[in-house]
């Protein structure tokens, strides 16, 4: 019999936190229905009773998309995604098909986007993607979200239809706010609000320049997009990005 080793796990406010016993992870599941693949969910299957909660402030909301339980393995403390085997599994009827979308005259596309549930909606002209900056990490953030991100300027960002319903999340020092939907919980953009500017205002000009140009920039989900070419995409990815980020 496999001997079991018990996973910490949290959402990155540790609001909710759990346990699970499982086998050592060395593989997860991917599914690539509409829900799992926007959310860049890997799957593990704990036993009946091996799932236990040690906190929760009761803020968890649910979405259900199908019947079974199984368990996300991005919220484990000590698991390293981009170490692990990954398992496809498929579902045709929910998979992705959106049509790739054309270039015009430009030698730009425009891409189409939205979260699962279709709440909110936006597009994008770039570039096509393979040919521009396309980032991912394992920070303590973007791990749970799966987070690979381009950094488009705002005016190439166009939220077309539910601002209003995007739920914000900020941490630290609050320079940055996470923008998900607030009924499935996709992230899909992130809204850059910088240092204080009464303290921006006291640094080098050089510096305060750099400040301006992040402020125009609107950090896009990837897994947001419709038509996206991800077997030509570049990601840059950095696998240093957990330090500093514990759990009392």
């Amino acid at each position: 019999m496999t001997e079991k080793i018990t996973y910490r796990g949290n959402c990155h406010c540790a609001k909710y936190r759990f346990e699970v016993d499982l086998p050592e992870i060395k593989t997860g599941v991917s599914c690539n229905c509409v829900a799992c693949f926007k959310t860049g969910i890997l799957w593990a299957f704990p036993a009946q009773g091996d799932f236990r909660v040690s906190r929760n402030d009761s803020l968890l909301t649910q979405t259900r998309h199908g019947a079974t339980l199984e368990h996300k393995i991005r919220t484990l403390l000590d698991v390293n995604p981009f170490k692990l085997e990954i398992q496809e599994s498929h579902h045709p009827a929910a998979k992705l098909t959106e049509a790739e979308p054309a270039v015009d005259a430009e030698g730009l596309k425009l891409y189409t986007g939205s979260c699962t549930c279709g709440s909110i909606s936006l597009t994008l002209k770039t570039k096509p993607l393979p040919e521009v900056e396309v980032k991912e990490d394992n920070c303590s953030i973007c791990v749970r979200n799966a987070y690979v991100g381009v950094y488009p300027q705002k005016p190439q960002v166009d939220i077309i239809k539910g601002q209003d319903l995007a739920s914000v999340y900020s941490f630290g020092r609050k320079f940055s706010g996470k923008r998900f939907c607030g009924s499935c919980g996709v992230n899909i953009w992130d809204d850059l609000y910088g240092p204080p500017k009464e303290l921006v205002a006291t640094w080098p000009e050089a510096r305060q320049a750099m400040v301006a140009r992040n402020l125009r920039i609107r950090p896009l989900s990837v897994r947001a997009l419709d038509g996206v070419e991800w077997d030509q995409l570049k990601i840059e990815r950095t696998d240093e990005g957990t330090e500093g980020y514990v759990v009392d």
